[in-house]
């Protein structure tokens, strides 16, 4: 795991694939000041389910704008699937390890069906 640092009040928590030793990143969360808003699978790009999910909370201008340029740093733009600001905490927080990409995967099916 490892915290970077995308710019003024933005960062990147990044959970590495621990199956592959190149710095391999399995999910990634945006957090906007103290607040996670978005959150991204890289490996789900063959998947027919949805691979960015950010937050459809009233949000900042500032938030927002952290948001947009993440999602284009990503290929994500116009590829992301709105959930409340709660769906990120839960996963943050909830009964699902992070070490798991597996059970963050059928965390994610489950709440976005």
């Amino acid at each position: 795991m490892r915290l970077v640092n995308l710019g003024g009040n933005q960062h990147a928590l990044q959970f590495l694939d621990p199956a592959v030793f190149n710095d391999h990143v399995a999910i990634e969360v945006l957090f906007s000041y103290e607040t996670p808003v978005a959150f991204w699978l890289p490996n789900r790009t063959t998947h027919p389910r949805p691979e960015f999910f950010v937050t459809d909370n009233s949000i900042s201008k500032s938030t927002a704008k952290h948001i947009r340029a993440w999602l284009e740093d990503r290929g994500g733009s116009g590829r992301q699937v709105m959930r409340p600001l709660d769906f990120f905490a839960r996963l943050l927080t909830g009964p699902c390890s992070l070490r798991d990409v597996k059970e963050i995967d059928q965390a994610l099916f489950e709440q976005s069906s």
